[in-house]
């Protein structure tokens, strides 16, 4: 039920998207186009100087790390018999399982900083797209996203 839920809200989303875009006009296509040209430009040319910056300040810093995980084990409830056609005294079982979830704590190699440097490299991307489009231009706003999501 919740894949068909998901699935209808995503139709529903690209109807209203394909009817606000059918809206515009095609100068105001052009407009958000290019807008959002530029700022994948932007976040194309700025990218490689934030993720140095990010790498620097945040180099790999690999531990060994506990972390739990989970796995499915068949555990045996019980069994099903039924009567033995051919044999009057005879009855022919088969046991039954059910899946069960178990946590297992492994330990593993994991870079500690990389939430820093994810965090640090986010942040110089939205300081440097910031600083690098006019703040009155009215394509701002897109420019800025298109420029930090790099999509």
């Amino acid at each position: 039920m919740v894949g068909h839920t998901l699935k209808l809200k995503g139709f529903l989303l690209a109807v209203i998207f394909l009817v606000i875009q059918g809206c515009a006009t095609p100068e105001e296509r052009a407009l958000f186009n290019a807008a959002k040209t530029q700022g994948l430009v932007l976040h194309n040319n700025l990218t490689p100087t934030c993720n140095s910056d990010a790498w620097s300040a945040y180099p790999p810093n690999m531990q060994n790390v506990t972390v739990q995980k989970i796995r499915t084990e068949k555990k045996q409830t019980g069994q099903t018999c039924t009567q033995d056609i051919t044999w009057k005294d005879k009855q022919n079982c088969k046991n039954t399982y059910r899946n069960v979830n178990v946590k297992y704590n492994v330990t593993e190699p994991r870079d500690i900083n990389w939430q820093g440097r994810n965090d640090f490299f986010k942040f110089c991307l939205a300081n440097s797209c910031s600083a690098n489009i006019d703040k009155e231009d009215e394509q701002y706003e897109r420019k800025t996203k298109y420029c930090e999501r790099g999509r």
